[in-house]
């Protein structure tokens, strides 16, 4: 039944926006990825037991406001991905020529040597973490807004048919002709 798989898919994107949550604790974009949190908690409430039989415009809605949260995941992915820019450097200006040897290093061995380049890469590293985040999180966002499509249109548009339907009574058979 397809209210089941929008149930799955809100589970899904439930688990996705808590893992976010928790990722977010010391970053720069904690307050936007609060908002896009907020604003797909309220979408999840109005789909939650949402039937959609019978109520396009509601669906149409709702499609246009995840559409809208994927735009501001978007954003913030590029916001992100830019601030990487700058941790990237500023590791390989300060790890300079012992890269290797900086990187063979266990976390506390890498504290001692180069606390710089120790707090860049592992800032580096979350970021890719939230990036990989952001990226389910879309995911499930079309996954439910192609659940929602499906099951308005399923219920509202018959399955199309074509022409008359074929009579094989006289057919002659590949190959074979009828003069």
């Amino acid at each position: 039944m397809q209210n089941q798989q929008i149930t799955e898919v809100l589970n899904r994107l439930q688990q996705s926006v808590q893992r976010l949550e928790m990722a977010t604790g010391n970053h720069a974009f904690s307050n936007q990825i609060q908002n896009v949190t907020q604003s797909i908690q309220g979408i999840a409430s109005q789909v939650n037991g949402f039937s959609g039989v019978g109520n396009k415009a509601h669906v149409d809605a709702v499609r246009q406001q995840l559409a809208q949260i994927r735009r501001n995941l978007h954003t913030l992915t590029d916001e992100v991905e830019q601030a990487q820019g700058p941790l990237v450097n500023m590791y390989r200006s300060s790890v300079g020529t012992s890269k290797e040897e900086f990187e063979k290093a266990s976390d506390t061995e890498q504290q001692t040597m180069n606390m710089t380049a120790y707090q860049s890469l592992q800032t580096y590293r979350q970021e890719e973490q939230l990036l990989d985040q952001f990226h389910q999180l879309n995911s499930h966002l079309m996954d439910l807004s192609h659940q929602l499509e499906q099951l308005t249109y399923s219920s509202e548009i018959p399955a199309p048919t074509y022409g008359k339907p074929a009579d094989f009574t006289n057919d002659p058979g590949p190959g074979l002709s009828n003069s």
